[in-house]
């Protein structure tokens, strides 16, 4: 018989009884007397005469409704609680994501209406004559500044020329515009998309995320070509794929730091199918900042080979399309650099270099990518 009813209640009087020959009786007290000297505190009732006559006893009825009535409010409460935590992480949630639109659309509406001003500004200025004509009423040619004569120049050009110089004037203006609106569009869609993708990714990416205790690779947002947006992150930012500025070197940087004490293993999945330099390896701020691995204070393998502090040191062993690399960095025990193709030990490396650590992947041809498989930290 089970102690529990399906609803969670305890159901002691539903027990049988222990003892020999009254298996088929349910328990009905429980014995309380200081006098009582029977192994069995819980009887049925026939030990009410055999072993507990007399003694003082309490119902088991009763015990089972205290213990239920405990129970219940234990749940009730547990429910509450939990009920208030669920509720107060809705609303925080819901405060959090409209102080973020508050703060976009503050951005937006102070940003917008300088923007359209100065691109206004720009135009017409473009357009507009500089040479002020007043200048003439108090200086003669000759006394006007050497820019101010090529500006009255170009002044007089503009309004005494061909009719078909003229039109051919307005045509370049016109072109300005139509290049304007085009780059503008094509700028502004690039960056609603990365906007898009980045809140889609980062913000409300896979709900599985938040709650793994495991160990979680990202992608830094953060480049150091000094150039804004050069990769698209995606895959909860562990994929990034090179997609602006085709042929000069892009690195990527892991969002977190490798630290001292702790052995990191981590699998790259890599795509070069577009050719071009890549690397894959560890490194210092420096080798971010020089746009290389191969820099001194990198360590990883290439596309040339494998390299180590700023040398090749085997330039057999190079990164190939669809090659899968794992890199194992120990910086608990041996401080070493272990790289790996799946199947095929590639080489062991010593760690000659300062912390902080980072992973990192250079990228030079538009489309060609990494995606970290799988990460382990191990203390």
């Amino acid at each position: 018989m089970e102690v529990k009813a399906a609803n969670g209640e305890i159901l002691l009087t539903k027990m049988k009884c222990p003892v020999y020959s009254h298996e088929e009786n349910d328990l009905i007290l429980f014995c309380i007397d200081p006098c009582c000297n029977s192994q069995n505190k819980i009887g049925c009732i026939d030990c009410l005469y055999d072993f507990h006559d007399q003694h003082k006893t309490v119902k088991l009825k009763n015990i089972e409704l205290k213990i239920n009535e405990n129970i219940k409010n234990d749940l009730e409460n547990e429910e509450l609680i939990l009920e208030n935590k669920i509720k107060s992480i809705e609303e925080n949630i819901l405060l959090s994501v409209e102080h973020l639109r508050t703060d976009i659309l503050e951005i937006l509406n102070n940003k917008t209406t300088k923007f359209v001003e100065e691109v206004k500004n720009k135009l017409i200025n473009n357009n507009q004559k500089t040479f002020d004509l007043n200048k003439l009423k108090v200086n003669e040619f000759k006394m006007l500044s050497k820019e101010d004569q090529i500006a009255f120049i170009e002044l007089i050009k503009d309004n005494y020329i061909h009719e078909s110089n003229k039109n051919e004037s307005k045509n370049r203006y016109n072109h300005e515009i139509i290049k304007f609106e085009n780059s503008f569009k094509q700028n502004f869609s690039f960056i609603s998309k990365q906007i898009r993708e980045f809140l889609n990714c980062k913000l409300f990416g896979s709900i599985n995320v938040l709650f793994n205790e495991s160990a979680v690779f990202e992608w830094s947002d953060k480049t150091y070509a000094n150039y804004g947006f050069l990769y698209t992150l995606s895959n909860n930012n562990c994929t990034a794929t090179k997609s602006l500025n085709d042929g000069t070197i892009t690195m990527l940087r892991s969002s977190q730091k490798l630290e001292e004490g702790k052995i990191y293993i981590t699998e790259f999945a890599v795509e070069i199918k577009k050719g071009g330099d890549f690397d894959i390896g560890i490194g210092n701020d420096s080798v971010g900042s020089n746009c290389w691995i191969r820099a001194i204070g990198g360590y990883g393998v290439s596309n040339m080979g494998i390299y180590s502090n700023g040398r090749v040191i085997d330039s057999n062993k190079k990164l190939s399309d669809e090659d899968t690399i794992i890199l194992e960095v120990d910086l608990k025990l041996e401080r070493v650099l272990k790289i790996r193709k799946i199947g095929t030990f590639l080489q062991e490396v010593k760690l000659d270099v300062k912390p902080p650590l980072y992973f990192f992947c250079a990228v030079r041809k538009v489309g060609n990518s990494v995606t970290v498989k799988n990460f382990i930290i191990n203390e």
